[in-house]
């Protein structure tokens, strides 16, 4: 079993590494003739996929994922009831290194995407994230 915090966390070529690694697995298996059922397990979403063609392995998401693992149906409701507020008091001991990310990418979205008046430049933020690969993935910076 392979877990991944969600459904969207995989590229094509993570995707073609993970069913590798899971033919590499159930071949060493098979040798020891032990049984092999390979899972693709996402902590949260709702994409449930049965092995098809190529692909080994099943993929079980959220609530389908818990309850395989678990055998409970609401274990995913009593894994967010036992965290409480665990994730907000966490959330005061990282503050500070929030804060210092949070102004540095607000500092390079302004060089990278606004004018020098300070207003988003819609057309090279679009042109950024919707052409082809560009030869360098940066965008250029307003100019001076």
């Amino acid at each position: 079993m392979a877990l991944k915090s969600g459904p969207n966390i995989f590229n094509s070529s993570q995707k073609l590494a993970q069913n590798r690694e899971f033919k590499e697995l159930r071949s060493r298996l098979l040798k020891l003739h032990k049984q092999f059922d390979p899972l693709l397990g996402h902590a949260y979403g709702k994409k449930n996929v049965e092995p098809s063609g190529e692909w080994l392995y099943r993929t079980r998401s959220g609530q389908a994922f818990w309850t395989e693992i678990t055998g409970d149906p609401d274990f995913y409701l009593k894994l967010v009831r036992l965290m409480k507020d665990l994730p907000s008091k966490h959330r005061k001991v990282h503050a500070e290194e929030w804060g210092a990310a949070v102004n540095r990418f607000t500092e390079e979205f302004i060089k990278d995407f606004c004018n020098q008046n300070g207003r988003i430049d819609w057309e090279k933020l679009v042109r950024f994230v919707s052409e082809g690969e560009p030869s360098s993935k940066k965008p250029r910076g307003r100019k001076p």
